[in-house]
């Protein structure tokens, strides 16, 4: 490639020769620029910064016997809290129901840690008596009514 663009180089009329460099670092920056907005590299840092606001609302609202049902939060959680995870993308119904029931018996609160894709999924697949229990960048904290209170 860079043989290729130095006979281009060549062939160019010398006035414009003179330019050549000029130009294709200015191509290139474009490009790079072109692909950076379609890629949103400048919006990585707001969305990446969910995940840790969100652990911070987990540790400073869920109790620590708390058991959380997860999916794109799990290695957050995992990362940042002590609370236990259950992917919940990787439980059938019936292995929730037996989630539910022991967690209940054992007075244990059940939430789950949100992104909105995630929420309609989660109700459809387990239903449940779920409350809102508050907000955190774009991740929604819920608590399954008849476990544990915290």
């Amino acid at each position: 490639a860079l043989l290729a663009a130095q006979r281009l180089a060549h062939a160019l009329p010398r006035p414009v020769r003179r330019f050549a460099p000029a130009l294709v670092v200015l191509g290139t920056v474009s490009f790079q620029l072109a692909l950076a907005d379609e890629l949103h590299l400048t919006d990585i840092r707001s969305g990446e910064r969910n995940y840790w606001v969100a652990a911070r609302w987990i540790r400073d609202q869920v109790p620590a016997d708390a058991v959380v049902l997860s999916m794109q939060m799990s290695g957050a959680i995992t990362f940042y809290n002590t609370q236990p995870i259950v992917r919940w993308d990787q439980i059938t119904p019936a292995q929730f129901d037996l989630l539910r029931r022991a967690t209940a018996e054992h007075h244990r609160p059940l939430y789950a840690a949100l992104f909105p894709f995630e929420r309609s999924q989660l109700k459809e697949r387990f239903g449940g008596d779920w409350r809102v229990m508050g907000h955190a960048g774009d991740v929604e904290f819920w608590r399954l009514e008849g476990t544990a209170t915290p």
